[in-house]
């Protein structure tokens, strides 16, 4: 073989190589931009709703229940409040993603976990929204 051959064919190869490796980087840290991205609209909420908070508030969404459950008309995204006993030791935010269900449908949501005290009450907010969510963001 000609040495000019050899150095198309090495050009051609690694041109390959670098590009389906690029691709597989993109592919990757699409999936983590897009959770971050669910994640940190999850955190943003979080602060709106502990920031608007008041007892006048909570009294209103936990009237004679131990919780207040809400969500959007298309269920992609769900805010529960509840009481908790207070014996917690911390607030702890933690965020994971499991199936939920919303009047018979079943779906992933990424949840925001939320345990906050507030005057000598502890409560437990859970945010979500679904992961359908993250396939818009993805696709954006």
């Amino acid at each position: 073989m000609k040495l000019q051959v050899k150095f198309s064919l090495y050009n051609a190869i690694t041109k390959i190589a670098i590009i389906l490796v690029l691709g597989a980087i993109i592919l990757f840290s699409l999936d983590r931009i897009a959770y971050n991205q669910l994640d940190n609209r999850l955190i943003k909420k979080k602060g709106k709703i502990i920031k608007n908070l008041n007892d006048a508030e909570i009294d209103s969404l936990l009237s004679n229940e131990q919780s207040f459950t809400d969500y959007n008309i298309l269920k992609e995204e769900f805010i529960i409040l509840t009481d908790i006993p207070d014996n917690q030791v911390d607030s702890s935010a933690k965020i994971i993603t499991e199936k939920r269900e919303i009047e018979g449908d079943i779906e992933f949501y990424r949840i925001l976990n939320y345990k906050f005290l507030y005057h000598t009450n502890w409560y437990k907010l859970e945010l979500g929204e679904s992961m359908t969510a993250m396939q818009s963001i993805k696709n954006s």
